[in-house]
């Protein structure tokens, strides 16, 4: 993959995580349940951390690449945690047993999907810089 196209990708992939981020709130909305504090407080922080990264990487900033690096391995972990994995605790939201239509199981794959593009792209970008002639 070229710097161009890994930058395109990574501008790319930070919207869509946003958009997608978006569409997963809507959807717990639909769900109708109550979130507790411990779930909703760290989801609206990735939310505003990834409308930050998707400006950045729109700008052309060479910041963007090294908080997408962060970005795309703290979220994409946090979402598996979060909803992917049996019950746990306060921080946990897991889908397991709720018995949710395609639609929330969708929308929750769909973002991990944007967050791991975000950390692929980042990686190559960052490594890049990091070596320029390699």
């Amino acid at each position: 993959m070229d710097r161009a196209r890994a930058a395109h990708l990574l501008r790319a992939s930070a919207t869509a995580y946003v958009v997608l981020n978006l569409v997963h709130v809507a959807d717990h909305v639909r769900q109708g349940r109550a979130l507790a504090p411990q779930v909703t407080w760290p989801g609206t922080a990735v939310l505003i951390v990834a409308i930050a990264l998707a400006v950045l990487a729109w700008r052309r900033n060479p910041f963007a690449p090294y908080l997408g690096l962060a970005f795309g391995a703290v979220t994409s972990i946090g979402l598996v945690v979060v909803h992917l994995v049996p019950q746990w605790g306060a921080y946990s939201d897991s889908y397991l047993p709720l018995h949710l239509d395609a639609l929330s199981w969708l929308s929750v794959l769909a973002l991990l999907a944007a967050g791991i593009a975000v950390g692929v792209s980042s990686t190559f970008l960052v490594r890049q810089s990091l070596n320029p002639t390699g």
